[in-house]
């Protein structure tokens, strides 16, 4: 969905801050530098029947000249921000999720009940303290890169944790494994031992009965032919 008609203030980056309820489409919370900045075209994008409203989810409508960015969340608030087109998406979603929990932390429930517009008032100063906070891009984005690059160097750190602890289990799992195969070479060498001695024992008999048998076989002779003579 295109809103070519919302004009962005030519000295704000950010121009419009508004909270919605999903379950009857109302403006609860809203903050506008301009009037140029038209709220309808966002109450307008943000009711359009086609959008998936999941929490967390994100969404970004551009227009010619702006960009509305908007996010719902559990309780099935929708929190929207409109600034210029060219203004990077991930610094907007930073700037919604500090709004989300400003919010939440200011009003909580107050908001799924109030009528329209009545936190407006209450959120008035927190919504401008942070469209000029976020307005200063140069300052947010480096802000917004070095969090990103603690992020990244985090997840690889966790990453190397998993891979020494997976490595540290597979080493020990190869210990196990050779401690295993030790006990069976002992069972091995003993049963070895064991059956040599048996066929040393056999071996011993075999030739004790051999001479045995040789013996009378031999003294059968004599005595025959001592007979004979």
């Amino acid at each position: 969905v295109i809103f070519p008609f919302i004009l962005p203030s030519m000295s704000n980056s950010v121009s419009f801050i508004g909270v919605y309820r999903c379950l009857d489409q109302i403006c609860i919370a809203s903050y506008s530098v301009s009037e140029a900045c038209d709220e309808s075209a966002v109450k307008k994008a943000i009711s359009d029947k086609s959008i998936n409203f999941e929490p967390g989810l994100r969404h970004t409508n551009e227009g010619d000249f702006s960009a509305i960015h908007f996010v719902a969340d559990e309780s099935k608030r929708v929190y929207a921000v409109v600034t210029i087109k060219n203004y990077p998406a991930r610094v907007a979603f930073s700037l919604l999720e500090e709004i989300r929990v400003k919010f939440v932390a200011k009003v909580g429930d107050k908001s799924l009940t109030s009528k329209e517009g009545t936190l407006s008032k209450t959120m008035g100063s927190i919504f401008s303290d942070l469209i000029i906070k976020y307005n200063d891009l140069k300052s947010i984005d480096k802000l917004s890169n070095l969090q990103g690059k603690v992020e990244a160097v985090k997840s690889k750190m966790e990453e190397n944790i998993a891979q020494i602890l997976s490595n540290d289990e597979q080493l020990q799992n190869i210990n196990r494994n050779a401690e295993e195969l030790n006990a069976q070479a002992r069972i091995f060498e003993n049963q070895g031992k064991k059956v040599a001695t048996q066929m040393r024992w056999k071996a011993m008999k075999m030739k004790i009965i051999i001479g045995v048998i040789l013996s009378v076989i031999t003294l059968t002779i004599i005595v025959a032919v001592y007979q004979t003579i």
